[in-house]
């Protein structure tokens, strides 16, 4: 089930949408949500999620609980290829959690937040722009380790990041 996050008109007869894709089979109350299209040009994650999405419903069978997957955080960056939001010059990423009464981008941003709240795991992916190469990574906040390190030991990864602050937005999810 497609359900939009946000919807606003914009000028020129353009629309700014952000939606999830819903999948949910079982009686497990357990969600999990994964969310890329932060950064206009990180693509990668779009492939991502087709991709999660056709092998979930192939095999929903197989699923106990609810996945959600947000395509696109910024689908005017991306439809641009521009890194932070067209026109406002920000890094989407740099103004989570977002205000209610802010700018539209600080509003999507409080939306998206909203959305996720509840969840039970938020998996954020990222990748290079067109002029750096990166290994695959995941970086996790030190202050949850405990319970995410064997979640990341899961992704076959050579390196796992920790990072050592409190994250401006992690105040809405539970501490395990």
């Amino acid at each position: 089930m497609i359900k939009t996050i946000i919807s606003s008109e914009l000028p020129v007869g353009e629309h700014f949408l952000v939606r999830k894709n819903v999948l949910r089979n079982g009686k497990n109350n357990k969600r999990i949500c994964i969310v890329t299209g932060t950064h206009g040009d990180e693509l990668e994650g779009q492939m991502v999620c087709f991709e999660l999405c056709r092998r979930i419903q192939k095999n929903i069978d197989m699923l106990d609980g609810t996945v959600e997957i947000y395509p696109s955080l910024n689908p005017l960056g991306i439809d641009s290829l521009q890194r932070g939001f067209p026109n406002f010059d920000l890094d989407m990423n740099r103004i989570f959690p977002g205000v209610p009464q802010g700018t539209m981008v600080e509003q999507a941003a409080h939306k998206i937040v909203e959305d996720l709240k509840g969840a039970d795991m938020v998996i954020d992916i990222h990748s290079s722009n067109l002029y750096l190469r990166e290994c695959p990574q995941v970086r996790i906040n030190v202050l949850h380790e405990d319970w995410l390190v064997p979640y990341a030991q899961h992704l076959n990864l050579d390196f796992i990041g920790f990072i050592m602050r409190q994250l401006c937005w992690s105040q809405h999810w539970p501490t395990r």
